[in-house]
């Protein structure tokens, strides 16, 4: 996403508008934030912008961005405050929650398009509402960290937020990958739902470090029979999903039967009696993909 350059329009409010009262302002608000009214803090928006390359107000409990006008009117827009940096949900990093906890000033690095920002957030109160200043400045060559090029940074902070869509006890996708990513993607061709039977008297007979081994190699095994096809994705518990892109409504039945052959073939000598039976239910028909898609996003 291009982000707007307004530093002119900033110089040209600030040579009407800028005092020694609000000069005092900025300085107290470098310190510790502040608390003001919404036409004080517009004018600051404008200051901010001639410095930052970002500059917004955003509530992250509700994840949108407030609009503040001259004069001193605020509303809320329908766009996510987590958009411009690629996410349809709340960022897994979100410094501007974290700065509302804690009251304190947060920074990060974030990626939009193929360009690396320094995020920087502060709480601030705006006729009594609680919410957070955001600036954020893209880093360029003269500005790297040094000993760091700028694809390092975009590859570190990639490889940081790539992380946060795997599941940690099978290293399969989370939801939270389906919600983000495959939502936005039309060419879904099919949809596998599969569970393991009887799951639960694994936990409640062996324990649950036991139970998270088995989901480990059952994931494994949808994981090598999907690879090329579709991602797979735990969805809760021993639930999976599986979502296709280019098969056929015989290679999904065909895919199934594989999936479920290769977990059934499965020895685990440390759990005696145990024999799992891999529960599959999928569709490959347009308009019920998609019906269903929706249904793992909620």
């Amino acid at each position: 996403m291009v982000m707007e350059n307004v530093r002119e329009e900033g110089l040209k409010v600030l040579e009407k508008d800028r005092s020694a009262e609000f000069s005092s302002f900025y300085d107290r608000f470098k310190k510790c934030g502040f608390s003001t009214d919404g036409t004080e803090a517009w004018l600051l928006l404008q200051y901010l912008q001639i410095s930052y390359d970002l500059v917004r107000y955003v509530d992250p409990i509700t994840n949108k961005v407030i609009h503040i006008e001259k004069d001193g009117k605020m509303w809320e827009s329908e766009t996510a405050c987590s958009d411009i940096w690629n996410c349809l949900e709340k960022c897994s990093n979100c410094i501007s929650r974290l700065s509302m906890q804690t009251r304190k000033r947060m920074t990060k690095l974030e990626v939009a398009g193929d360009d690396p920002y320094q995020v920087v957030s502060m709480y601030v109160e705006i006729d009594g509402k609680p919410c957070c200043l955001e600036m954020a400045s893209r880093l360029d060559g003269d500005f790297m960290p040094d000993g760091y090029s700028r694809d390092e940074i975009l590859s570190s902070v990639r490889i940081h937020k790539e992380k946060v869509y795997i599941d940690p006890v099978t290293g399969v996708y989370n939801k939270r990958y389906y919600v983000e990513k495959l939502s936005k993607m039309d060419n879904a061709a099919a949809l596998m739902f599969a569970d393991i039977k009887n799951f639960k008297r694994i936990n409640e007979n062996f324990g649950h470090q036991a139970g998270d081994d088995v989901l480990r190699q059952v994931a494994g095994v949808l994981r090598d029979v999907a690879a090329g096809k579709g991602d797979v994705l735990r969805y809760s518990g021993d639930d999976f999903v599986t979502v296709f892109f280019k098969v056929t409504e015989e290679e999904l039945s065909e895919i199934q039967k594989e999936m479920c052959r290769r977990v059934e073939a499965l020895r685990f000598p440390e759990l005696p009696g145990v024999q799992l039976k891999l529960v599959t239910a999928g569709t490959s028909i347009p308009g019920r993909v998609e019906e269903m898609l929706e249904q793992v996003r909620i």
